[in-house]
C-alpha cells in the first residue's frame, strides 16, 4: 500500500471510495483500535452505496470515535487546490479530511474497541507507510492555514501553490505586460527564470544580474526601486505573520518596504518557522552564511556556519527588516511554494 496526494479534480467523486479523517480532541490526536487489531490508525472508512463522501467522513468519525460535537473539512477546502488520493492494491481513492473533536461520547458497539489520545503517532501502526504520510500532510496543511490567517490580518495575501512553476504561471497572469518590474536578487527567482520569461514578453526589467559591471548594477537597483512592481524571495516567514530579511546593500529590503505599488515574495516552504524570533535565526544562521558563501565573501559565519555577531566588511547582514503588517492591502502578495527553495 501507498499513498499519494494529487491535484483536486483529477480523481472523479465517483471513484472515492473511502474517507479518512485525521482528528484532534483537546489538542491530542485520536487513534483506534480496531476490535480483530492490536495496531492503531486514525478513523475512516468505506463509502456507502449512494453516500456523499462528505456524509462518509462523518459518519466514520461518529461510529470509530463517540463524536457527538465537532467539525470536520476536507483538507483541500482549508486551503487550495489540492485533494488526497491513497492507492491501494485496487487503485482505489480517498479523500483526507481534518476534524476538531469538541465533545466525544460513548463508543458505539460497532468494530472500534479503544479511543486513544496522543500527542505523537503510536508504534504500532495498522498502515505505517500510509498514516504517517497522512497525518504530516495534514500538519503541514494546518500550519499554513495558521500561517495564511494570520498574514491575512496584516493586510498580506498569501497563495500556496504545489510547485514553483505553478507559482510562475500564476505570476506571470498577475503582472500586467506594459509594467515595469524590480527583480530582488533570488535564488528561488533564478530556479524560476522569471526575469527572462518577463524579457522576452515585453515587459521592462531591472534586475542586476543582468548589469554586465559595477556601476550598472547599482543603477538597475536603484531602478528597481521605483518600478511599478517588484519580485523577490524571501529569507524566512513566521506563522504568527511576520516576512524576514537581510540585506548586504538594502535594496532589496527597501523595495519590499516602500516603493513599487505592487509586490511579490516567492518562498518555499523550507522558510517557514513557527515565531518572527525564530525567523531571525534562521536568516542569521542559515541564509546569510549560505549567501555569504555564494557571493564569494568569508565572514567568520562562512567557515563557523551560525552568526557571531562579526563586524567584519564582509559581512552579508548589514540591513535586518522584519515586515509585520502593511496600510495598504493586498500591496505585499506572497506565493508559498510546496517544495524547498534557495537558501
Amino acid at each position: 500500500m501507498e499513498s499519494k496526494i494529487c491535484d483536486l479534480g483529477t480523481v472523479n467523486d465517483k471513484e472515492l471510495k473511502f474517507a479518512v479523517i485525521v482528528s484532534k480532541y483537546n489538542g491530542k490526536f485520536v487513534y483506534v483500535r480496531h476490535k480483530k487489531r492490536d495496531t492503531w490508525e486514525v478513523p475512516g472508512g468505506h463509502r456507502e452505496l449512494n453516500e456523499d463522501i462528505n456524509d462518509t467522513a462523518e459518519r466514520e468519525l461518529k461510529e470509530e470515535t463517540g463524536a457527538i460535537k465537532f467539525n470536520i473539512k476536507p483538507i483541500c477546502d482549508y486551503l487550495c487546490d489540492y485533494s488526497l488520493e491513497r492507492e491501494i492494491d485496487d487503485e482505489s481513492y480517498g479523500r483526507l479530511y481534518y476534524a476538531e473533536i469538541q465533545e466525544l461520547g460513548e463508543l458505539p458497539n460497532l468494530e472500534i474497541g479503544e479511543v486513544k489520545l496522543l500527542e505523537h503517532m503510536p508504534d504500532k501502526l495498522t498502515y505505517p507507510k500510509i498514516q504517517p504520510v497522512l497525518i504530516n500532510e495534514v500538519e503541514k496543511r494546518m500550519k499554513i492555514k495558521k500561517l495564511i490567517d494570520n498574514f491575512q490580518v496584516r493586510n498580506i495575501e498569501v497563495i500556496y501553490v504545489p510547485n514553483l512553476e505553478c507559482a510562475k504561471n500564476k505570476i506571470l497572469n498577475l503582472v500586467p505586460t506594459n509594467v515595469s518590474i524590480g527583480i530582488g536578487h533570488s535564488a528561488t527567482l533564478q530556479k524560476m527564470d522569471i526575469t527572462k520569461t518577463l524579457n522576452d514578453r515585453g515587459n521592462t526589467v531591472f534586475d542586476k544580474e543582468l548589469a554586465k559591471e559595477k556601476e550598472e548594477c547599482k543603477v538597475l537597483k536603484k531602478k528597481a526601486l521605483l518600478a511599478d512592481w517588484y519580485i523577490t524571495g524571501s529569507n524566512a516567514i513566521s506563522v504568527d505573520g511576520r516576512i524576514v530579511n537581510v540585506d548586504h546593500s538594502g535594496n532589496r529590503v527597501a523595495a519590499i518596504t516602500y516603493g513599487p505599488d505592487n509586490v511579490i515574495v516567492v518562498v518555499g516552504i523550507n522558510k517557514i518557522v513557527d515565531t518572527w524570533e525564530e525567523a531571525i535565526k534562521r536568516v542569521k544562521n542559515i541564509a546569510c552564511p549560505l549567501n555569504a558563501k555564494r557571493a564569494g565573501f568569508t565572514p567568520p559565519c562562512v567557515k563557523l556556519n551560525k552568526c557571531v555577531d562579526c563586524t567584519s566588511t564582509e559581512r552579508v547582514c548589514n540591513s535586518l527588516s522584519i515586515i509585520e503588517g502593511q496600510s495598504i492591502k493586498g500591496r505585499i502578495k506572497m506565493f508559498i511554494v510546496d517544495e524547498d527553495l534557495g537558501f
